[in-house]
């Protein structure tokens, strides 16, 4: 297996590089000094089976660079590593998509036994840790959410845990508490499809529908565009004003997202300061250019925060559906063109054709 080492300090790198490659199951490593230049091996080199990511970069948290690389690929385990064991920050790396959480100051053994619990597929939390993210393992969150669709879909309120397949510890307990208060239908659907913070459509969701889409366009050549918006220098308005600056920022961004969206559309955070789009019904980089410089001139408002005034901007990138054979390609090309519009100097739209 070849695993991606990320981390601005390359003392730190090569000593991992060490541990990983007295690992039978690792066979090369490949190492990157920044977010840019991982997410470019990542796109260069396929192949890649585990990515070991630095929650501290130089140009910004490692969090944003898992968010790109997860929308790139879903299935590709990362993991974060860090300093910092404070629960709010594992918990955020967990719900952007990251498979482990490994701290820094553990041992080279403790370190490698770790790493060989992640390459067999088992999420890695810092003990200790755990039972302090909002009070319930991020797993038995996934695994409501899936039971919650099922209700949702079979219309059967019977359904518990032990309908799920291999449910995690607690998970029992925790949704008969669940099913037993009856929630109630919108109840159900918030937890299934809804982001906690902003409200709109939650990435799994998200990437249910685009499949959908896609087989959808096989069948009747329904075409739609694939939108990718990320949030301008929002890791400076996070570090300098502080997080609940920023949650605040991230809301109202979704709420102006929200009100440009028609109602046939879907528009989800994926995490951190990304958000996306699916708008149906769209054939041509005419039909989809002056609805996107729309959203971004919304997005470009004036931001008040008790004292407080942000002057946000975005980076739009998009692709047609109609452009393409596999959905995997569909997704590479609007992060394509996201990146563009960022290497050109942010606040843009770029439609790639």
């Amino acid at each position: 297996m070849k695993v991606l080492l990320v981390d601005d300090q390359s003392l730190y790198r090569e000593a991992l590089d060490s541990l990983l490659l007295a690992l039978e199951s690792v066979d090369i490593t490949v190492h990157a000094q920044t977010g840019n230049e991982a997410l470019d091996l990542f796109k260069a080199q396929p192949d890649i089976g585990l990515v070991l990511l630095d929650y501290d970069l130089e140009e910004g948290m490692g969090v944003d660079v898992l968010l790109r690389i997860k929308a790139f690929n879903s299935e590709i385990p990362v993991a974060i590593i860090s300093d910092d064991d404070e629960p709010a920050k594992v918990q955020k790396c967990l719900t952007s998509g990251a498979n482990g959480y490994i701290l820094k100051k553990l041992t080279s053994s403790e370190i490698r036994v770790v790493i060989e619990k992640l390459l067999e597929g088992e999420m890695v939390v810092p003990a200790g840790v755990l039972d302090q993210l909002e009070g319930i393992d991020m797993q038995v969150k996934d695994s409501l959410g899936d039971a919650a669709r099922s209700m949702l879909f079979s219309q059967d309120m019977s359904i518990r845990s032990s309908d799920i397949e291999n449910g995690p510890g607690g998970m029992a307990s925790a949704f008969n508490q669940l099913v037993d208060r009856q929630v109630d239908q919108q109840k159900m659907e918030k937890m299934a499809f809804s982001d906690h913070l902003t409200g709109l459509y939650n990435r799994r969701y998200f990437f249910e529908q685009l499949e959908t889409a896609f087989k959808q366009q096989a069948r009747s050549y329904a075409a739609f565009a694939l939108v990718y918006i990320d949030i301008d220098h929002f890791t400076e308005v996070n570090n300098a004003m502080g997080e609940e600056v920023g949650d605040a920022l991230l809301i109202e961004i979704a709420s102006r997202i929200k009100s440009e969206t028609r109602e046939s559309d879907v528009a989800s955070r994926m995490g951190g300061d990304e958000f996306t789009m699916i708008l149906y019904s769209v054939f041509k980089e005419q039909q989809v250019l002056p609805y996107l410089n729309r959203i971004l001139k919304v997005i470009a408002k004036p931001f008040v925060f008790e004292d407080k005034t942000i002057h946000p901007s975005a980076s739009i990138g998009a692709a047609l559906s109609c452009d393409y054979r596999e959905v995997k390609d569909l997704i590479r090309s609007a992060d394509e063109a996201l990146y563009k519009v960022k290497h050109d100097g942010r606040n843009g739209v770029h439609v790639n054709t």
